[in-house]
C-alpha cells in the first residue's frame, strides 16, 4: 500500500498565482519609478534643447576687443526653468566646459538676448585657459531635475567671429 501524498492541483495552481502576483508587484514597485524618473529627465532635456538655441545668423557668436564672447540666445515659448547654460569652448583643438549661471540675464519666453561670456562670469575648473583664445563655441541647457541640475546635450559647434563695431 502506497501512503505517498502530494499537494492537490488546486493548491498548486493557487500557489503559482500568488507567486506570480507577488513577483509582478515587486517589479512594479521597483522598476516603474526608476523608468518614470529617467523618462521625465530625458523629456525635460528634449524640451530644453528645443527651447534654447544659439543664434548664428546675425553676426553672433563674436569676440569683441575686451575678451568677451557675445552669444545671442533665442528662447522658445515654453515655460522651462533653466538653471544655467553649459558653455563649451574650443581652444587649440581641446574643449573646455564652463557654466554660465547668471539666470537673471537669461532670455524670457519668445525672447532673444545677447549674453556676454567672459572669464569672470563663468565657472570653470580650468584656470590656465582663457576664453579669449576660444575659436568655437556650443551651448547645452542646464535644467533643474530631481537630483539637482541636469546638463543636456550640446548644440552643434559654431565658429566665433570678430564682432563688427
Amino acid at each position: 500500500m502506497n501512503n505517498k501524498r502530494g499537494i492537490s492541483t488546486v493548491v498548486a495552481t493557487v500557489l503559482m498565482i500568488v507567486i506570480t502576483v507577488a513577483a509582478v508587484g515587486i517589479i512594479w514597485a521597483a522598476v516603474i519609478p526608476m523608468i518614470t524618473n529617467k523618462l521625465s529627465s530625458s523629456t525635460s532635456c528634449i524640451d530644453a534643447g528645443s527651447q534654447l538655441q544659439l543664434v548664428t545668423d546675425k553676426g553672433y557668436p563674436c569676440m569683441d576687443g575686451n575678451d568677451t564672447i557675445n552669444v545671442q540666445i533665442k528662447r522658445g515659448p515654453k515655460e522651462i526653468v533653466f538653471s544655467g547654460i553649459q558653455v563649451l569652448v574650443s581652444v587649440g583643438g581641446n574643449s573646455y566646459k564652463y557654466e554660465y549661471t547668471d539666470t537673471d540675464n537669461m532670455p524670457g519666453s519668445n525672447e532673444e538676448r545677447v549674453l556676454p561670456i567672459t572669464d569672470d562670469n563663468l565657472v570653470s575648473d580650468t584656470a590656465d585657459v582663457s576664453i579669449a583664445d576660444a575659436t568655437e563655441i556650443s551651448i547645452a541647457p542646464m535644467v533643474e531635475a530631481a537630483g539637482g541640475n541636469e546638463i543636456c546635450d550640446a548644440s552643434s559647434s559654431v565658429k566665433i567671429k570678430t564682432c563688427v563695431a
